[in-house]
């Protein structure tokens, strides 16, 4: 899959970044299209340039095309481009929240963890909402770990609340395991080396681990080496 080597070589962020990160996974699409066997993201890529003077719509429709029956590389491409072109256009955001109901759980598991920060706030609530709620435990795992990766914590409530009702184990150590970094920020626990913790920071784009030479988890340092994690770019 591209994004992984790609996301990883053009920025660590997500959002805005010189360019939207949207545009510049995009960009790495069409420079690597020439290096491997042919597939149809060159055909999504025209669609997309074209349509900043002509309707969007042809490259939509190619975009939900890939997502419904691509391979990996074209999969993650058709989010992106949908994304991008949903950022411009407000009105195509529709197309993206009705993925949260596509038939397929890869799809929807694919949604929540492409769908873009740039999207107002309230957007990315309602989309995670409805996959919070998703029949799939897979589509609720990806969900909560998405939502704990990017620090959404005014979602905490409705993770609490599903953590409350939640019989699938994978989801409910997914939600025990996020639910603490959420509500703190940061978790501490015993290092493998003997005398040190551990230290781990939500920061935004991630998480940040880092071992620090204390026993007491109420270190002073603990709290500097959290910030210097969560500063990291």
């Amino acid at each position: 899959m591209v994004g992984g080597t790609a996301a990883a070589s053009l920025s660590s962020s997500f959002g805005e970044h010189h360019m939207r990160w949207t545009k510049q996974v995009i960009a790495a699409h069409k420079e690597r299209l020439s290096k491997r066997p042919p597939d149809r993201r060159g055909d999504l890529i025209a669609s997309w340039e074209r349509s900043p003077a002509a309707s969007p719509q042809p490259a939509v429709e190619k975009a939900l095309e890939l997502l419904a029956d691509g391979n990996s590389n074209e999969k993650e491409l058709g989010y992106y481009v949908l994304m991008d072109l949903a950022l411009d256009e407000p009105p195509l955001r529709a197309h993206v929240s009705q993925l949260a109901h596509h038939r397929s759980a890869a799809v929807r598991r694919g949604l929540a963890f492409h769908l873009s920060r740039s999207f107002p706030a309230e957007f990315q609530s309602a989309v995670y909402l409805t996959l919070l709620r998703d029949k799939a435990a897979s589509v609720r795992v990806q969900t909560i770990t998405r939502i704990g990766m990017i620090y959404f914590k005014a979602l905490l409530p409705e993770l609490r609340a599903l953590r409350a009702t939640e019989r699938d184990r994978k989801v409910t150590q997914e939600l025990d395991y996020w639910i603490p970094l959420l509500e703190v920020g940061y978790r501490v626990e015993p290092s493998l080396t003997p005398g040190m913790l551990e230290v781990t920071a939500l920061t935004g784009i991630g998480i940040a681990s880092r071992s620090v030479n204390t026993t007491d988890p109420h270190d002073p340092q603990i709290l500097g080496v959290v910030e210097e994690l969560k500063s990291r770019p």
